[in-house]
């Protein structure tokens, strides 16, 4: 994404073979060196990244069932600066 959008993560489609409710914790894992960015609805199905530095961004989301919790999934979020050719 372009340098000060924000990245919008959806864990919507998790699910428990169950039908147990869900709880949701996304997290950041690695960010670029002076980053500072906010991570919005972090225990929600849907989140948000406000982006503030050029690289990539590791966000993990973890959904647990009330008794385990699920094999994390990890995303890489690249953000580059639409003006640097």
């Amino acid at each position: 994404i372009n340098l000060g959008e924000i990245a919008s993560l959806n864990g919507r489609d998790s699910h428990d073979p169950e039908s147990k409710p869900l709880t949701y914790r996304w997290s950041l894992v690695s960010i670029p060196i002076g980053s500072h960015p906010q991570l919005s609805g972090a225990e929600s199905a849907q989140a948000s990244l406000q982006t503030d530095a050029v690289g990539p961004y590791t966000v993990r989301l973890m959904v647990n069932d009330g008794v385990h919790d699920s094999l994390e999934d990890q995303i890489v979020i690249t953000v580059v600066d639409p003006n640097e050719n």
